[in-house]
């Protein structure tokens, strides 16, 4: 078992927690709207399925009665380095203020791990700052995920993260990092607190 929660945030009661269904992947619009979008950020993983537009990830899946978004992806033989595939968006250009975010729930399975991230990125920046947790194991079942604050490693623990303070108030970037596996599915990203 991982040190993530596996059910909704206990930390608020049901009726005074602010709760967005962030993404379901049900409408086609609201997908474009997010500006959602599937890369290999690395050399070292290539991106099999959708090569195209993002939405073209998404389909029914019985289990979930509903659609999901289903990427996959492919990485050299004996590498030892980590190659990763990102599903991502920019949530704001110009950074939204999530102190008062309490988790994020969402459902996943695949193969390999995921890694969610909040960022403040922009390209020519040299200030650019990243919030992660620790990898978290897929499967090939879903399973629910929440994340809180609390679980971004802080920035001794991970040279590339600068930790959730230096980054919660100017989040420009939400992520999900697919890493070392082949394929990464999500389903019902939802936002709490804030």
């Amino acid at each position: 078992k991982h040190a993530f929660s596996d059910t909704a945030s206990d930390t608020l009661a049901s009726d005074t927690a602010v709760w967005t269904l962030y993404e379901n992947f049900e409408d086609s619009a609201s997908f474009a709207a997010k500006g959602w979008y599937f890369s290999d950020d690395s050399s070292l993983a290539t991106i099999t399925s959708p090569t195209d537009i993002p939405w073209n990830g998404t389909a029914m899946d019985a289990e979930r009665n509903g659609r999901v978004f289903r990427g996959t992806y492919t990485m050299p033989e004996n590498i030892s380095a980590n190659g990763y595939v990102i599903f991502g968006t920019r949530i704001s250009a110009e950074g939204k203020d999530l102190s008062d975010l309490d988790s994020v729930g969402f459902y996943a399975k695949g193969s390999g791990s995921v890694r969610l991230s909040f960022e403040r990125w922009e390209a020519s920046a040299s200030d650019n700052l990243k919030a992660w947790i620790a990898d978290i194991p897929l499967s090939g079942s879903w399973t629910h995920y929440t994340v809180k604050p609390s679980d971004f490693l802080a920035p001794e623990s991970d040279t590339l993260s600068t930790g959730w303070e230096s980054v919660k108030r100017t989040v420009t970037r939400f992520h999900f990092f697919g890493i070392n596996g082949s394929e990464l599915s999500l389903d019902d990203i939802a936002v709490y607190g804030v």
